[in-house]
């Protein structure tokens, strides 16, 4: 055994510290950390980062009751948020996700009675079931053509309060259902986790100082993607009249499967991103929980403290938790799947698994291959299915069968993306004006051992920027050569395998690869390790350092340093008045007035994204129409054009010089359109114009 062979342990040790010494020396060779690094931001940030989690140390090294230890934490916790202008959306936040605890609970409840699970197991079988429910309640009210931000805070408010008080009821009455009791370790683990204490409480203070690190900044981190459609849900999902409306809109990112955008609906606001952006923080919290249960369940309390701990320092995972984007979402509802596949409670997995599909397109590929796996190991091993309490699995159907209606509705397909080509074989025909996009092929010029190895050793080049900035970090592989070898669960190694066979398919056809696909491999890979029973934790000290520095100097949006610390402020960052005066700026204050007047209004605008996204109403990019998911034969010819904006309803064009210039295409459809007459000046800026598209 390597903790037995003294050589072989310190060999090993070397070999590691020497691989992440030239993994870092690479990184900060070739990609931007060598310049982020030594900025004055990220080192302020680094220092905050260091103050805090001493703080948090203390807090639990020396202080030995653990309602003082939790306020003290709680305090450290809230200033440093409250600086940092995140403390209220983190807050309102994480009152939404017990809102759908709650509301799960109550649903299961009526549905399947007293449920003699484990209690981690219970509250994340009530947020699937909760945020069903949700989604499943806007669902039936879009169907009716009744929606918008203020309807879907009616609802959560509405279920919250039926839940609250049915729950209460039964609860004081003689019909109470129980709640389980957190299970102790045994006499001989207590005694492991009473000498591992300093251990322990550092990996707990290291957890809490990564989850505060992105918190943050999650209000200068916004990303490209976030902003061209995850932050836009009034205006690109439901502008009034519920999720199904069709609002003109033609790239494929406004008709993905739209669970999360209608989930977090509620907490869309035109002043701060913050509410959304906290929502997916909190699910990343959730990812770090549901790694600890799994490991707890499979080796002990403590080496699923260390688990979540390691993981928190990934940031493949903890970088996609302050982005809209729905990848941590989607990865935490098949972490739970995965532990109910490994308990054996094959509805709730399943449950699991159909839920994520309305999250994320691409996770047809991991969940479907999932379910195949875990079927054909119950075949194998001729396990039997408990489909007793199948119906609660209903929510899920539901909510699933209503956020595809909505693509089905406007594309034809019921999921598009990944999975278009694949509905276009078995007969669904797909609606104008969208185009088929295919994703996958074995890109040109691309040397694929070359980009293996840089995958997980040093992700430099161009087609592996975007795995750059949410990397696994040479951790995965490590975790992965380890995990396979050590003794250890074989279910989930199976499950492990078939999560790095379709990773390594992703790696070598896809033309851009991006690290937010492999988040569920960083998680499994994390797990696997962890999950053994020989302890060799400390070979990865290198690693927890090489991940800490990454996770500092990178991120989804390239932003440096923390949100610029504030005391006196409104408890968020108002992000209205900085699209506003970088609008005005750039010369667009009486368009921006013009168009915030009817927010219902729908706009092409020739201009770059995502800053011409930032009018308060309807707007698509000329970009989004012949770009990466648009269709470009929408803009072949003037009448062509003219025919999608018909379809479209567009009212207005807005129009930026410079884009023109270096758009010929774009350059030539304004200048026709204005010759023919079907473009009325409104407002004239400058180098930015606002036409009225008169139909013909």
């Amino acid at each position: 055994m390597l903790t037995k062979n003294k050589t072989a342990a310190i060999i090993i040790q070397v070999l590691i510290w020497l691989l992440a010494i030239v993994s870092t020396a690479f990184l900060l060779r070739k990609t931007s950390a060598g310049a982020v690094l030594p900025r004055t931001e990220t080192v302020f940030m680094f220092i905050e980062i260091l103050i805090v989690g001493l703080w948090l140390f203390a807090a639990l090294f020396f202080i030995h009751s653990v309602w003082l230890s939790g306020t003290v934490m709680a305090i450290v916790a809230y200033v440093y948020l409250w600086l940092h202008r995140i403390a209220l959306p983190v807050l309102i936040s994480g009152l939404y996700v017990l809102y759908l605890i709650i509301a799960g609970e109550a649903l299961l409840n009526i549905l399947a009675g007293d449920r003699q699970e484990d209690r981690l197991k219970r509250i994340c079988h009530d947020f699937i079931a909760g945020a069903a429910l949700h989604i499943s309640v806007v669902g039936l009210l879009s169907a009716f053509g009744i929606g918008g931000v203020v309807c879907s805070r009616v609802v959560s408010v509405s279920l919250l309060v039926i839940s609250a008080v049915y729950i209460g009821v039964i609860r004081f009455s003689k019909k109470r259902v129980s709640f389980p009791m957190t299970q102790l370790p045994d006499e001989k683990e207590l005694k492991r986790e009473a000498k591992s204490r300093i251990w322990i409480c550092i990996a707990l203070a290291l957890t809490g100082s990564m989850l505060l690190l992105q918190a943050g900044r999650i209000n200068i981190a916004l990303d490209y993607d976030s902003l061209h459609y995850g932050l836009r849900s009034r205006y690109v999902l439901d502008a009034g009249h519920g999720i199904y409306e069709n609002l003109g809109s033609v790239n494929d990112v406004y008709v993905y499967p739209k669970g999360l955008e209608t989930l977090v609906l509620p907490l869309v606001t035109d002043v701060t991103y913050g509410f959304v952006l906290s929502f997916s923080w909190w699910m990343s919290c959730g990812i770090l929980i549901c790694i600890y249960g799994m490991v707890r369940k499979l080796n002990s309390r403590r080496a699923g403290i260390y688990a979540a701990a390691f993981a928190s320092t990934i940031p493949g995972i903890m970088n996609m938790g302050i982005s809209a984007k729905t990848d941590v979402i989607t990865v935490l509802v098949q972490l739970i799947a995965i532990s109910d596949l490994a308990d054996e409670d094959y509805v709730w997995a399943g449950s699991a698994l159909l839920l994520s599909l309305i999250f994320k397109p691409t996770s047809l590929m991991f969940s479907g291959l999932l379910f195949i796996t875990a079927l054909v190991y119950i075949i194998v091993k001729k396990k039997k299915i408990n489909l007793r309490r199948w119906y609660v699995s209903l929510p899920v159907i539901c909510a699933f069968c209503f956020i595809s209606a909505r693509t089905l509705i406007l594309t034809g397909l019921p999921i598009t993306a990944a999975a278009s080509r694949v509905w276009e074989t078995l007969g669904f025909v797909r609606k104008y004006p969208f185009n088929s996009v295919d994703a996958f092929g074995t890109p040109e010029g691309v040397n694929l051992i070359k980009r293996i190895i840089g995958f997980f050793f040093c992700p430099a080049t161009d087609d592996l920027f975007h795995v750059y900035i949410a990397w696994g970090g040479i951790g995965t592989a490590i975790l992965l050569f380890f995990g396979f070898i050590l003794k250890g669960d074989r279910f989930i190694k199976i499950l492990t395998a078939v999560i790095l066979s379709v990773s390594v398919v992703c790696i070598f056809t896809l033309y851009q690869v991006d690290g937010n696909y492999f988040m569920l491999l960083y998680a499994m890979a994390a797990i696997m390790f962890f999950s053994s029973p020989i302890e060799i934790y400390r070979i990865l000290i290198p690693v927890i350092i090489m991940n800490v520095m990454m996770c500092g100097v990178t991120n989804w949006s390239g932003a440096i340093g923390l949100t610029p610390a504030k005391f006196r402020h409104l408890g968020f960052y108002d992000h209205e008045s900085d699209s506003y005066d970088r609008l005005i700026a750039e010369g667009n204050k009486s368009i921006y007035d013009y168009l915030a007047r009817d927010r219902r209004q729908r706009v092409i605008a020739f201009a770059d994204q995502p800053g011409c996204l930032e009018f308060k109403c309807n707007v698509q990019s000329y970009t989004d129409i012949e770009g990466s998911g648009g269709n470009v034969y929408l803009v072949k010819t003037l009448d062509l054009f003219k025919e999608f904006m018909d379809y479209a309803g567009t009212d207005y064009i807005y129009v930026n010089d410079s884009f023109l210039e270096n758009h010929s295409r774009a350059s030539d459809i304004i200048k026709y359109m204005i010759e023919d007459g079907s473009l009325k000046e409104m407002i004239d800026e400058g180098s930015n114009r606002l036409y009225e598209y008169i139909q013909e």
